[in-house]
């Protein structure tokens, strides 16, 4: 049993994929934006508009990490995960903010 460096390849390091990867997330989260502000227009409810953005996020979020790790673009995957965990934490934070200031309503 050897405790020596490990002979398995690297993974390559490619900072365009990985921001590349981010960047279609964030993309897809404009787009998004886009098109709920344009429900919203149309006269449909604003705040069930905005509860459905994150569910909305992870339908092309998942699909973009699994065709990315599936297809090897293993830079591209960490881009897209380090922008979903972006989304996810500023999400929880905006909803944090929303119920406590409906804590007292």
């Amino acid at each position: 049993m050897s405790h020596g460096p490990s002979t398995a390849p690297s993974e390559p390091r490619d900072p365009a994929q990985t921001l590349m990867g981010a960047g279609s997330v964030f993309l897809g989260h404009a787009l998004l934006v886009l098109l709920v502000m344009v429900i919203t227009t149309a006269g449909i409810n604003a705040a069930s508009s905005i509860l459905v953005i994150g569910a909305t996020q992870a339908l092309y979020v998942v699909p973009m990490m699994v065709l990315s790790w599936r297809r090897g673009a293993r830079p591209y995957f960490w881009g897209v995960v380090c922008a979903a965990a972006i989304t996810l934490l500023l999400n929880a934070a905006c909803w944090w903010l929303i119920v406590e200031s409906l804590d007292g309503v």
